[in-house]
């Protein structure tokens, strides 16, 4: 009768030896969740350190938490610790799934840099070569930043554990960009070549553009300054076009609400959910030139719940909601055609507020029209929400009436 097979998630023998001079190995087999039979080892500069590090791998492969970092604990520990955390506020929903997906994207990148250092060795001067080793390698500011941030909460973790006195990335200067360019926004005579391309018919790439709807998605754009995952998760039952009132004066004007946002989840494909602040669920006024054009789109009888600008459902039956990556991919294809690799989506956004700023629209009322939290603090602190500003729907049907 054969040996019986390790049971699942456990670890066979340890065995440690020196392999140099103050290197010792501790090595053991190990059979997952799934009966793969994997080696399994680490090193240590004693066998005491060597079986420690290897009885920390085998508890993390089982998925045993640790519930108390010490500073001799590996920042991957910490990671692991702080992923947990991050899934519990997941479930809680105090978190959005988007930031979810960007931190576990980012989580790799610090565990590749820190992941083998023990938190006793983690100072300003090991972060900062860390951060220069991910620039050299060719890594993106937004990336580094990204990553910094990841970085930053898990240390936050450690402190409140008592692993460690202080957060050591706190006295490292910003990330900055130097290759970062001034924003970009449409002039008006780019506007009206913009119009005049998307409203013409005379080759592929025009019809194709129109049968997409890229010209009535841009108008809405411009002329409300929404974002392109915000215009994807509007609803017939957001649209207002008999008017309501805003400002002062009471003034009637018919309006979008904006109160979702279009994104791809991990492991849940696309999905529709609430704005990342409070400033993004909001309901803005719109141009003339924009209500006619959803006045044209809207059917005989809308359902509430379908998209204004829907997707094929499944087997062409049916409705969903159009993923803002297929509206990136289609505008890129019309940037090409027409010869202005700069335009992305966040153009229009950059162009409405470029309008509205230009006609004298306060910074106050410009953010709360496009649903920016990124205001100075003196306006965040200080100054309340204003009324609406009739100028700024004047300013922007100006604007989409001259194309």
């Amino acid at each position: 009768m054969g040996r019986p097979p390790l049971p699942l998630n456990s670890a066979g023998s340890i065995s440690v030896r020196e392999v140099r001079p103050k290197v010792w190995r501790a090595r053991c087999r190990y059979r997952d969740a799934l009966g793969k039979v994997v080696p399994v080892e680490r090193s240590g500069a004693s066998r005491t350190a060597a079986q420690r590090a290897l009885l920390e791998e085998i508890n993390a492969r089982r998925g045993l938490r640790i519930e108390k970092l010490k500073p001799h604990h590996r920042f991957e520990v910490a990671i692991e610790l702080w992923e947990r955390d991050l899934a519990d506020r997941l479930r809680r929903e105090d978190i959005a799934a988007t930031s979810v997906d960007r931190y576990r994207y980012a989580m790799g990148t610090v565990r590749r840099q820190l992941g083998l250092l023990r938190l006793s060795e983690v100072s300003p001067g090991t972060l900062d070569m860390a951060f220069a080793d991910m620039a050299a390698a060719g890594r993106s500011a937004s990336t580094r930043r990204l990553a910094r941030e990841v970085a930053d909460q898990v240390l936050d973790l450690c402190v409140r554990h008592g692993a460690l006195a202080s957060n050591p990335l706190q006295g490292l200067p910003r990330i900055t960009d130097r290759r970062r360019k001034a924003p970009k926004a449409l002039t008006a005579e780019e506007r009206r070549r913009l119009f005049a391309w998307l409203d013409g018919d005379e080759t592929a790439p025009q019809r194709l553009a129109r049968q997409r709807d890229l010209p009535d998605i841009i108008r809405l754009m411009l002329g409300t300054g929404t974002r392109i995952g915000e215009v994807m998760a509007l609803r017939w039952s957001d649209v207002d076009l008999d008017g309501r009132p805003f400002g002062a004066a009471a003034v009637l004007l018919p309006s979008v609400t904006i109160a979702g946002n279009i994104v791809r989840v991990r492991g849940k494909g696309v999905v529709r959910h609430l704005g990342k602040t409070a400033d993004s669920l909001r309901v803005v006024p719109i141009p003339q030139a924009v209500a006619d054009v959803l006045r044209a789109r809207r059917p005989d009888d809308p359902d509430p719940d379908e998209p204004v600008f829907p997707a094929v459902g499944r087997n062409g039956v049916g409705f969903t909601y159009r993923e803002p990556r297929t509206v990136q991919r289609h505008l890129a294809e019309m940037r090409s055609a027409l010869g202005w690799p700069w335009l992305v989506s966040h153009t229009f956004r950059k162009t409405a507020a470029t309008i509205l700023h230009e006609a004298g629209v306060s910074d106050l009322s410009l953010g709360e029209h496009i649903g920016h939290t990124d205001r100075s603090s003196l306006l965040n602190v200080y100054l309340g929400s204003p009324d609406v500003d009739p100028r700024l729907v004047n300013a922007l049907d100006a604007a989409l009436r001259d194309t």
